[in-house]
Parts: structure tokens; sequence; C-alpha cells
């Protein structure tokens, strides 16, 4: 599994296929102090749970997250962070946006 995982010098993540609310996915980016790029291109299933991404050093985060019917909207979505400069985020409409830490997106 990932959850010992510690990738320090990691600075791009892309992942094709993963849930965009994944625990792993968590794990990974909490593992990784460095990254500054995240791309998730996801078609898996969505369970209406919520996810958030929290980073302070990622700059460019890049969701696209679809699928099939059936796709449940998810409860929240959370963006934590706070170095963002680029975001392009493609999903269903979350019900709630509880915190949203964007103080430098361009």
């Amino acid at each position: 599994g990932v959850e010992g995982a510690f990738l320090p010098m990691l600075k791009t993540l892309i992942s094709y296929r993963c849930w965009v609310c994944s625990d792993k996915l968590k794990i990974l980016v909490r593992a990784s102090p460095l990254l500054e790029e995240l791309y998730i291109r996801s078609t898996l299933g969505r369970t209406g749970t919520g996810f958030t991404v929290s980073s302070a050093s990622l700059k460019n985060l890049t969701i696209y997250a679809f699928g099939s019917v059936g796709f449940k909207n998810p409860k929240s979505t959370c963006f934590d962070t706070p170095s963002l400069l680029y975001l392009d985020y493609t999903d269903i409409v979350s019900e709630d946006y509880p915190k949203l830490n964007l103080e430098h997106l361009v």
C-alpha cells in the first residue's frame, strides 16, 4: 500500500485512473511536501462522499472527474491550496464547498 509513502522530491503527480476522493490519493499528496502539479483524470464511480485536496506547495491543479449515469453529487468539495496559481476543475457540482483556500489563484 501507500500508507508509509514518503516522496520528498516528487513535484508532479499524474493519475489517469483513480478515485478523486480516494484515501490513497490523499496519502500520496500528503507524502509529497514539494508537490507542485497534480493532474487527475478519473472515470471511476462516485459514491457521493466529499473530497478534499490539501497541499501547501501545490501550484497547478487539474481535475477531470466524470463518468457514467448514476454518479452522485459529492457532499462537499474542499480546496485547501494556499499556493495554487492555476485550477482546471471539471466535476459534478458538490452540495457544498465549505473550504476554498485559493488566495493566490490567478
